[in-house]
């Protein structure tokens, strides 16, 4: 799949970092984003009120297993299912424009902000939110850093050349925030010159998504 490859990098920073506490952490040890818990099942997501920071009108919860309405989706580097991933996004509408089809819905980050993703696994009979993710212009980084800094410390910090197709060389970072139970990632030029991705994975189910895609990588060398 699109980002499976990614998804294993994360993986791999997840398990590097697995025993670092951060100094700030939930009660019980699992990273939210906002009031969007890791671990919280499809239903009480589903349940959960949208976030709304700039007064969008129309606010829905659509997930790549519902039909979804015309102009409606799901962003296409979400899309896992051959791994046992549903995943989910908000949308909503600016006000006063009824009549345009509804957008990925964007939420504040700090002072910056981006379009969340919600992915989820099966844990046993319940699917359970594995990863929230975003990806954005990069003149938001700086605003996600600082509030990441602000309510977790001070993260490692790991850096790398990141090279364009074109064979220009820039500077890429990436920052991670660890507990027994989850992890954070931020970084700066991802995919892109001009692109952050944030993700918060649970370390849990995240193994089980790891496990489906190792299965499947299997299942797929069998056929060579």
């Amino acid at each position: 799949m699109k980002n499976t490859l990614t998804k294993l990098a994360v993986a791999v920073a997840i398990n590097c970092t697995f025993f670092a506490i951060s100094p700030a952490i939930a009660e019980d040890g699992v990273y939210s984003m906002r009031s969007i818990k890791l671990g919280i099942t499809l239903e009480q997501f589903r349940a959960e009120p949208i976030i709304n920071d700039t007064g969008m009108t129309d606010l829905q919860t659509w997930c790549d297993n519902d039909k979804l309405p015309r102009g409606v989706f799901i962003d296409p580097r979400a899309a896992d299912k051959d791994h046992g991933v549903i995943s989910c996004q908000w949308f909503s509408r600016y006000e006063n424009m009824a009549y345009m089809s509804p957008s990925e819905h964007w939420v504040d980050l700090g002072s910056g902000k981006g379009p969340p993703v919600f992915e989820f696994i099966k844990d046993g009979a319940t699917y359970r939110l594995f990863e929230i993710s975003f990806r954005a212009n990069t003149e938001y980084y700086q605003g996600v850093l600082e509030a990441l800094n602000g309510k977790y410390g001070v993260p490692k910090t790991t850096k790398q050349p990141f090279q364009t197709r074109a064979g220009a060389v820039f500077e890429s970072s990436k920052s991670a925030w660890s507990n027994a139970s989850s992890a954070i990632t931020l970084t700066f030029r991802c995919g892109h010159t001009e692109r952050y991705c944030l993700r918060y994975n649970h370390v849990r189910l995240s193994k089980i998504y790891l496990d489906a895609v190792a299965a499947k990588n299997k299942e797929a060398a069998g056929k060579i």
